[in-house]
């Protein structure tokens, strides 16, 4: 599986509307499927994907991965949720739904087969408008469910701005905490999901969050915050330019012999371009 040059596209309605799976197993196993998607489709395919890479891109254990790759989907499949929207004549539509609508395993095959249910094509295929991309390595470097499901919204604000204000009780309920007794403070939401997913946002991803959350208080009581952030190099990225700095700096080294170069070697753009100036 190459997800290092994958990428992921979905209608921001997604990102708005569906409340935070606590599997981060499953999160990531949508996105696994999610990626198979190219903008070319005009439907849903039925995707095979080999087990093998499933076990990396999930991190699970080879011993039980059938077991457990099925035990996720199947959980999927009755996880429900809900998307509200505005027809054209400006009334509510309620639409529930769930991710999958077919999973298959054959004995011995290495392979799993699955399909997104059919109602979740105006969000995921031939979008146009009001979508948000990001990439694929990047949501699986994550290890925390709460850091995934924040960088899908920041990467959605960022498309028009660089900082996203959210009331507390919102955020609340879109990361599924509402009711949790361990969640009933402020300052606990912070400790224990804001500041490690942030952190942990700006060391794996192409997000830097800039400076401290700016909070707004009624009386002595947080009432939302703000999250500012900028676009940076991905680590991939970074681990890129990175070679291909050495790359070049390997180049001018040999300036002295350039006929000992093979042209056809060159990794980058940039070697050429070099190459040529120095013969």
């Amino acid at each position: 599986m190459n997800e290092k040059n994958s990428l992921i596209k979905m209608s921001n309605a997604l990102i708005e509307n569906v409340v935070i799976d606590p599997s981060l197993v499953r999160q990531k196993l949508v996105l696994l499927i999610m990626s198979k998607i190219r903008c070319a489709d005009e439907d849903f395919k039925t995707y095979e994907l080999p087990v093998a890479d499933l076990i990396a891109g999930l991190g699970l254990a080879p011993e039980s991965a059938y077991t457990r790759i099925e035990n996720e989907v199947v959980n999927l499949m009755k996880r429900i949720f809900l998307i509200k929207r505005l027809n054209a004549e400006g009334k509510l539509v309620r639409t529930r739904f769930a991710w999958f609508s077919f999973f298959e395993t054959v004995e011995g095959a290495g392979t799993v087969k699955l399909r997104f249910d059919p109602a979740m094509k105006p969000y995921l295929i031939q979008l146009k408008a009001r979508f948000t991309t990001y990439p694929l390595a990047c949501a699986l470097a994550l290890r925390s469910s709460y850091a995934l499901r924040l960088y899908e919204y920041l990467k959605m604000e960022a498309a028009f701005k660089h900082e996203v204000y959210f009331e507390l009780e919102a955020f609340k309920t879109l990361f599924e905490i509402d009711e949790a007794q361990a969640y009933k403070r402020y300052d606990h939401i912070k400790a224990r999901i804001l500041l490690p997913a942030l952190a942990e946002i700006s060391a794996k991803t192409d997000i830097k969050i800039i400076g401290k959350l700016k909070e707004t208080k009624k009386g002595r009581k947080v009432i939302g915050f703000k999250i500012s952030f900028k676009a940076q190099p991905s680590p991939e990225e970074k681990i890129k330019a990175e070679e291909r700095e050495l790359a070049l700096e390997s180049l001018a080294s040999s300036a002295t012999s350039p006929s000992f170069l093979d042209p056809d070697a060159l990794q980058f753009p940039e070697e050429k371009v070099l190459l040529d100036n120095i013969q």
